[in-house]
C-alpha cells in the first residue's frame, strides 16, 4: 500500500471530544477523497447489506498542540497531502457563518487534531515520532 491516513489527536483533550474530532475529520475526508473506499458495497449470506471501508490503514497518533498545528502548516506548505484540521473554535462556534468570522480574527489556532491523506512516506515524515493513541 501506498497510502494511508493518519490522524494525530490532542494528547489533553478528554476521550469523548477526542473521538467527537477524529469522527469529524474522518467524515470530512470522506466527502473530499471517495477513491479510498475499497468495495463499496458487501453483501452476506442472507443478502444484509454492508458499506465498503478504507482500502488505506488508517493510523491514530497523539501528541500536543503546538505540534499539531506546526505538522499542519507544514504539510499544506509542501502541497502534496490533503489535510484536515479541527480546532477548538469548531467546538465553539455552532455556525458556518461564526466559523468563517471567528477564523478571520485569529492569529494562532488551539488544534484538537489533524487529520493527513496521502503517500506513506510524506505522511511518515512528519508523523513517525508521535505515539500511538491507546
Amino acid at each position: 500500500m501506498d497510502k494511508k491516513i493518519v490522524a494525530v489527536l490532542n494528547d489533553n483533550l478528554p476521550i469523548g471530544i477526542a473521538f467527537n474530532t477524529l469522527a469529524h475529520m474522518s467524515l470530512s475526508l470522506g466527502i473530499h477523497n471517495q477513491e479510498m473506499i475499497g468495495t463499496q458495497l458487501l453483501m452476506d449470506k442472507d443478502n444484509n447489506k454492508y458499506l465498503g471501508m478504507s482500502k488505506y490503514p488508517i493510523i491514530i497518533l497523539k501528541t500536543d498542540g503546538k505540534r499539531i498545528q506546526k505538522i499542519s502548516k507544514l504539510a499544506k506548505k509542501e502541497g502534496k497531502l490533503i489535510v484536515i484540521d479541527f480546532l477548538k473554535e469548531m467546538y465553539t462556534k455552532y455556525t458556518d457563518e461564526d466559523m468563517k468570522k471567528a477564523i478571520k480574527k485569529i492569529d494562532e489556532f488551539e488544534h484538537y487534531g489533524v487529520l493527513l491523506y496521502g503517500e506513506k512516506n510524506r505522511i511518515d515524515n512528519y508523523t513517525l515520532s508521535f505515539k500511538l493513541w491507546k
